[in-house]
């Protein structure tokens, strides 16, 4: 939740070994499997959490206590890098993925979310996990989707990052490293 320049540039990447599959690190920064060589600090495991439905793509909270799944491939990922989603994630621009609403479905604790929409914005709603604050999936009505925090799937969505969009109010620390298409606002389609 920086704001204003950083006079350093990033100084490493660490757990790649667990990274999303759909994420590619395009910066010269080292990467580390687990942590840094010169931290000594144990390994972070985590049990693998499926499907219900073993052809669907999973997702979860960290906790675990909701979950859900959606059939078929997202219809599109891309990264955010409007203040309103570097806020809500607390990251240098967050990643989403677009799931039609007929193919989503909570799997558990669905009653467990809660939702925090700013007081002057017509669409930005954040969804979480009450208990561990992790940020879950979204319906959107009006566009007949459900906006999926791409940090909380447990599976491959079955497509890849297409385009930065927003990127005219990007955090003036980050720098862009890929060749994804890059839209001040929304994209035109």
């Amino acid at each position: 939740n920086l704001e204003g320049p950083i006079d350093r540039p990033l100084d490493n990447h660490i757990f790649v070994a667990s990274k999303a599959c759909w994420f590619e690190i395009t910066d010269a920064a080292p990467q580390f499997d687990a942590f840094p060589p010169a931290h000594d600090a144990p390994a972070i495991e985590r049990e693998e959490r499926l499907p219900e439905t073993g052809s669907a793509t999973g997702g979860s909270c960290d906790c675990g206590k909701v979950r859900y799944e959606f059939d078929g491939p997202a219809m599109r990922l891309s990264f955010c890098h409007c203040s309103r989603c570097r806020k809500a994630r607390s990251a240098a621009f967050s990643a989403q993925a677009f799931v039609p609403i007929g193919n989503f479905r909570w799997t558990r604790g669905e009653q467990r979310l809660r939702h925090y929409k700013v007081e002057d914005s017509r669409y930005f709603i954040t969804t979480f996990c009450a208990d561990c604050s992790s940020p879950m999936p979204r319906a959107y009505e009006d566009f007949g989707v459900y906006l999926v925090p791409a940090s909380s799937l447990d599976q491959d969505p079955g497509t890849r990052p297409e385009a930065h969009i927003y990127v005219g109010s990007k955090a003036s620390w980050h720098t862009i490293t890929d060749e994804l298409p890059q839209f001040a606002a929304m994209p035109p389609d």
